[in-house]
C-alpha cells in the first residue's frame, strides 16, 4: 500500500488503515497489530513512543484484538484471511485457521472462544483441543462468563445459551430482532435496537424481558456507565449519531428498592447524581467509558461530565482502547501509538 503525506482534512475522508490496539491491564501491555506492515508490536503502557519490546510478524487484515483479563496473551482476528493468532506477552504466536469470518472472540481462563459469523459457527480452543457448535443467523457474542457463553442472533431474534465447557446448547428465548449492540453486566443483558429507539434489559439468568427504555432517536451503541447499588441508581450512556448526542438514562427499579435508596441517601447525606447528555460536531455512534467516537470521520473524543475534547481523526475503528491509564490510540499522522492519561 502506498502511503504519503496528506492533510488532516484528507485523511478523514480515506478509508482506514488495518490497524488494531490491544490492552492488558494486569501486566499492562498495549498489543499493536499493523496491516500494512504485517506486523505483531509489543509496548509498554507508559513507553510507547519508545522501541518495542518485541516485533513478530502478524496479518495483513487485523479486525479486532481481545485481550485475556489474565493478563498472559492475546487474540488477533483477521476476518478476510480466516486467521486467528494467539500471541503470548512473551512474543510467541500460534496461528490459527478457522471457518468464514471470525467476527468476534473472548478468553475464559485459558479457553478461546471465536464466533465465526459466516459459517454460523461458534469455536471454543484450548491448547489441542477445539469443539465447534452450530449458530443461528448473523449471531453476536452478546455476554460470556467461566459457565456459558450467549449469543443473540440480529436476524431472528433468538438468544441462546450455550455450556462453556462443551458447547451444549442449553436454554434459549426469542427477543426482537435487529439490536446492533450488547453489552453485559453480571446479571443482565443490555440490547441496543436503533429502529425502536430503545435499550432493551434482558435477564441473563432468565433470558427474559426486563424493560425497555426509550433513548434517543436512532441509538447505535451502549455502554454501562455504573451498576445499580443501595446508593445508587444504575446509569446507561448510550450513543445517538443521528441526534449528535450520548445520553445518560437511569435504569428503573422497584418502588421498594428506589424507596429504600432514597432513605439511605438522605441519612448519609449523598446528593442525586443526575444523568446528562452531551453534544459533539458530528454524529458519535460508539462509546467507551470516558471515550466516544465518529465512524464516518475516524474521530475520537475523550468525554468528561464537564467537557468534551477531540484527540484525534482517521483513527481506524479498533485502533482505540479506553482503559484505566487513559485513552490508548493510534495516530495516523504520525502513525505511532499515544497515550491520552487520566
Amino acid at each position: 500500500m502506498l502511503f504519503m503525506v496528506v492533510s488532516l482534512s484528507m485523511q478523514a475522508s480515506m478509508p482506514a488503515e488495518a490497524v488494531a490496539l490491544g490492552f492488558v491491564e494486569t501486566s499492562r501491555i498495549v498489543l499493536v497489530a499493523n496491516g500494512p506492515d504485517r506486523t505483531l508490536q509489543s509496548f509498554g503502557v507508559r513507553d510507547l513512543g519508545g522501541e518495542a519490546i518485541w516485533t513478530r510478524a502478524g496479518t495483513a487484515h487485523p479486525s479486532l484484538i481481545v485481550a485475556n483479563p489474565n493478563g498472559s496473551e492475546f487474540a488477533v482476528l483477521d476476518m478476510i484471511e480466516n486467521l486467528v493468532l494467539r500471541v503470548r506477552i512473551d512474543g510467541a504466536v500460534e496461528r490459527i485457521r478457522v471457518p468464514e469470518s471470525p467476527l468476534d472472540a473472548r478468553f475464559e481462563g485459558n479457553a478461546l472462544y471465536v464466533l465465526c459469523r459466516d459459517a454460523r459457527r461458534l469455536l471454543r480452543i484450548d491448547g489441542a483441543n477445539r469443539i465447534e457448535a452450530e449458530t443461528d443467523i448473523d449471531p453476536l457474542l452478546a455476554a460470556s462468563d467461566s459457565n456459558s457463553i450467549l449469543l443473540y442472533s440480529r436476524v431472528t431474534g433468538s438468544l441462546r445459551h450455550y455450556d462453556a465447557r462443551d458447547l451444549v446448547l442449553g436454554r434459549d428465548s426469542t427477543q426482537a430482532a435487529f439490536a446492533v449492540d450488547a453489552e453485559a453486566s453480571e446479571g443482565e443483558l443490555f440490547l441496543t435496537f436503533p429502529q425502536l429507539a430503545e435499550v432493551h434489559v434482558i435477564s441473563r439468568k432468565t433470558l427474559s424481558l426486563i424493560e425497555r427504555i426509550k433513548v434517543g432517536a436512532v441509538p447505535t451503541d451502549t455502554v454501562i456507565e455504573s451498576s445499580t447499588t443501595l446508593l445508587r441508581t444504575g446509569l446507561l450512556n448510550t450513543a445517538d449519531p443521528s441526534s449528535k448526542r450520548t445520553w445518560e438514562t437511569e435504569q428503573s427499579q422497584s418502588t421498594s428498592r428506589a424507596f429504600a435508596q432514597g432513605f439511605l441517601q438522605g441519612f448519609l447525606g449523598l446528593g442525586l447524581i443526575r444523568p446528562s447528555s452531551k453534544d459533539f460536531p458530528n454524529g458519535v455512534d460508539r462509546i467507551a467509558r470516558g471515550t466516544a467516537y465518529d465512524s464516518s470521520t475516524g474521530t475520537l473524543y475523550r468525554v468528561t461530565k464537564k467537557s468534551v475534547k477531540r484527540l484525534s481523526t482517521g483513527i481506524p475503528p479498533r485502533a482505540w482502547v479506553s482503559a484505566q491509564p487513559g485513552i490508548i490510540y493510534w495516530d495516523p499522522l504520525t502513525r505511532s501509538v499515544k497515550l491520552d492519561a487520566r
